[in-house]
């Protein structure tokens, strides 16, 4: 495969741009008016003496004296009010810090460790709200002080993060995350020696993030409740527990299937891409997956749990990444190319059932080392079909999905990663209220990572062969959502839209009484896949997101065998452009912002993807740009020319076409919960994508896009460009971002040119902007129309040179 650099046909460089991103405004906040002088001094004395009162017990209650590091006090914003947290941050050494910001029943509650060089600060700020007015006579520092209910001594309860979950007793022994409020080495040591001083024991691995790290811990909300241990924390989170339900199916006389069928494969190259399984491990001893995964290609986390599958879950994922549904190879009378190979690493331990917790980033992490230093030159797919038990989070960040972003960006080490992982099934007391029990259930954590392919299932199966369930009906559609999988409609704010892709994950069927099955499952309503070996079987039947996800990194692995020079962001960005949704999740959720939080961008097709990449009018463009100012050198836009064939689509005049455009990038996370805005912000950065209106001049069309560089919730006075399915901020959720076209081939033919240009991030700040010089994205452009007689690809093909052209 060659590629050719695209030519830089315009670097433009933002006017004024001073690197930093601008301060997020809620568009439901509204200017709170001035309050009287009376209401003022009153308001602000309060304020005043509740400070100074919780700075003075947290003093006494650490001891008093010069050795104190400092007081973690608790904000209250006033109901309704957005408090600016950011004024609560100040970035020196001895300014207060904010911990973490949640929202309890429509107030702001802000955690804010305020070291002892900077009781001050706060003080100097109440005070000159009470004594002085700004230019324009307005109280000073009105913003922030009259956004504020109170100040109060944190506690350990304050501290707690998650939502779904109650703060749970003081004396209830659990596994708490707990997330240090600096990732300093110095804290980590104090934490450590803290918690053997208090009876706490620790987990072997951290995790550190920009402004974090996260340490694993068992104990009480007693014994955490000391203050010297209080002020090391900026969070609390319950530590989340594996997966323990897993599908098993009735078995069949398998023998003779699996000798026919290996008597027609036709093996993989040695240096083929791989699905790495991470799951409990995988019985390479069957006949059909031994050829696949040698010995040499399986690990553990731990040397003592074995390599072998203690579940069946791992060889089920294993049989679908390596063959698909394999009814389709066992009735098959053709030979069976197979393209990719298996790796195996066991990340979930074997019984006692009553596993402990862990911390499942470092796990995540530790797979991918151990794979990598044994093949490093390998092209892999990272499959992932497990998911916590307890961690639907709204779409909020992890450790655990901070730890995937964070491996697939190559943070530490400048590797890039796929990771396809599993949205997590719904609970099966929702199967019977479908579709509501789909859109109401949230995926499971970690697939909330803006950085993987999150897969959901649909399904296809709606016919039941088995006799003894006649009058039982299938629960879903053909075509539509599966009643096993989960949707983000109900994430928060500006979460991602997960899952991003969906595969055939299975139905699930209701007695004529409207019950379920014992298991929930269904054999014809299911996928046949490779068995552990227990006594007289080989195949078994598995469905759900994790059979949906297994099929996906299959699909992924395919198609970096047949274009292994392309980036990880590419491969993800070519399946979501091949995807499609079916006509029943079109007749289904006729709102596109509900579809995409439903579906992702539907059901990719490998041929399409593969076609997308070679055969038809479809470009791909692989570049980079700086998204921030670094020093004298400002921020970037990457603006392409269409190599149109302007003459036939003219041709085509009022002919309907689509453009379709997909933009995949990686981000650097920075899971630490303070608000998620500004530069509290969970991304690194942000890209977003542009094509030029009909009639709208080269200077005009730089402009509108210089101007949202500056400011990512500008909208263009003369209104947003019709057509496009998703528009504005349905699309701009996450790290890849698809879009579709609708309109004439004249219409076409005058757009021209796309810009993709950066917006803010947490590494827009001054001091990070210098540690992000450059930043890779993958850019997926083609045109379709349902016209037979024009050939739209070869008037383009001696334009390959102005974007990058995949050649077989």
């Amino acid at each position: 495969m060659a590629e050719e650099k695209p030519e830089k046909l315009r670097h433009l460089l933002v006017p004024g741009s001073t690197g930093t991103s601008h301060p997020y405004v809620s568009p439901l906040s509204v200017p709170r008016p001035r309050p009287p002088a009376r209401q003022r001094a009153a308001h602000g004395q309060r304020l005043l003496s509740e400070y100074g009162a919780a700075l003075k017990t947290g003093i006494m209650a650490r001891g008093g004296g010069a050795d104190v590091l400092g007081v973690s006090l608790t904000v209250r914003g006033e109901p309704g009010a957005e408090l600016p947290i950011e004024s609560l941050d100040r970035r020196r050494p001895d300014g207060p810090r904010v911990l973490a910001v949640r929202e309890v029943e429509g107030v702001t509650v802000a955690q804010v460790f305020v070291p002892q060089g900077g009781f001050q600060i706060i003080e100097e700020k109440l005070r000159d709200y009470l004594f002085k007015d700004t230019p324009k006579g307005k109280p000073a520092n009105e913003a922030l002080v009259a956004s504020i209910a109170s100040f109060q001594l944190a506690a350990l309860q304050e501290l707690w993060t998650d939502p779904e979950l109650p703060f749970p007793g003081p004396s209830q022994p659990m596994a708490w995350e707990a997330w240090l409020r600096d990732p300093s080495e110095e804290l980590l040591s104090s934490f450590f020696s803290l918690c053997g001083q208090y009876g706490l024991v620790t987990g072997e691995r951290s995790l550190e993030f920009p402004d974090r790290r996260v340490v694993l811990v068992s104990g009480t909300a007693t014994q955490l409740s000391s203050f010297a241990i209080l002020d090391t924390l900026a969070e609390l989170r319950p530590a989340r527990t594996p997966p323990t339900e897993f599908v098993e199916m009735p078995s069949r006389e398998q023998g003779e299937w699996s000798r026919e069928l290996m008597s027609r494969l036709v093996l993989p190259a040695s240096d083929a891409p791989v699905v790495c399984v991470l799951d409990t491990g995988v019985s390479n001893n069957h006949p059909l997956l031994a050829p696949l995964l040698p010995a040499a290609n399986m690990f553990a986390y731990r040397k003592s749990w074995g390599l072998a599958d203690h579940d069946g879950h791992g060889t089920e994922m294993a049989g679908l990444a390596g063959y698909g549904d394999l009814i389709d190879a066992l009735e098959s009378k053709m030979r069976v190319a197979l393209e990719v190979g298996l790796e195996s690493v066991k990340i979930l331990p074997p019984p006692p059932a009553e596993n402990p917790p862990e911390l499942y980033g470092a796990f995540t992490a530790d797979a991918a080392g151990q794979v990598e230093v044994a093949a490093p030159e390998r092209l892999r797919v990272f499959s992932m079909s497990v998911s916590t038990s307890n961690g639907r989070t709204g779409g909020r960040p992890s450790s655990w999905s901070a730890e995937i972003d964070r491996l697939a960006a190559g943070v530490d080490d400048g590797r890039q990663r796929l990771y396809c992982i599993c949205a997590g099934n719904a609970d099966p007391s929702w199967y019977p209220h479908y579709p509501e029990g789909v859109m109401t259930g949230k995926p499971l954590d970690p697939a909330q990572a803006w950085n993987a392919l999150t897969i959901g299932a649909y399904t296809e199966r709606d016919i039941i062969a088995e006799p003894a369930l006649s009058g039982w009906l299938p629960i879903a559609p053909h075509g539509d959502i599966s009643p096993t999988s989960t949707s983000s409609i109900n994430f928060e704010g500006g979460w991602p839209n997960k899952p991003d892709l969906v595969l055939e994950g299975g139905n699930v069927a209701l007695s004529p009484e409207g019950t379920l099955p014992p298991d929930a499952s269904i054999p014809s309503l299911s996928l046949l896949t490779t068995d552990r070996m227990s006594p007289g079987r080989l195949f078994t039947y598995t469905n759900a997101t994790s059979a949906a996800t297994a099929q996906a990194s299959r699909m992924a692995a395919h198609l970096w065998a047949e274009y292994p020079t392309l980036r990880p962001e590419t491969i993800r960005a070519l399946l979501v452009h091949s995807a499609r949704w079916t006509p029943a999740m079109v007749s289904r959720t006729p709102d596109k912002d509900q579809r995409v939080r439903l579906y992702g961008y539907g059901v990719p097709s490998l041929a399409r993807a593969r076609w997308s990449a070679r055969d038809a009018l479809t470009l791909v463009v692989e570049d980079e740009l700086r998204p921030f100012a670094v020093g004298k050198s400002q921020a970037q836009m990457r603006l392409h020319e269409f190599p149109w064939p302007v003459e036939e689509l003219q041709r085509l005049g009022a002919a309907d076409v689509r453009l379709r455009v997909t933009l995949s990038y990686f981000i650097e996370p920075n899971p630490a919960q303070r608000g998620w805005m500004g530069r509290f912000r969970y991304q690194s950065h942000g890209l977003r994508f542009s094509v030029r209106r009909p009639a709208e001049s080269d200077p005009a069309f730089r402009a509108r896009r210089s101007k949202a560089m500056q400011n990512e919730g500008y909208t263009s006075s003369t209104g947003t460009d019709p057509g496009w399915e998703l528009k504005g901020n349905r699309r701009n959720r996450g790290s890849i971002h698809s879009d579709v076209w609708h309109g004439s081939a004249a219409d076409l033919a005058s757009r021209q040119a796309l810009a993709v240009f950066p917006v803010g991030g947490w590494k827009a700040d001054a001091r990070r902007a210098e540690k992000l010089t450059s930043v890779r994205f993958s850019l997926v452009v083609s045109i379709e129309t349902d016209e037979t007689e024009v050939d739209l690809y070869t008037p383009v093909a001696t334009e390959l040179g102005v974007l990058v052209d995949v050649e077989s």
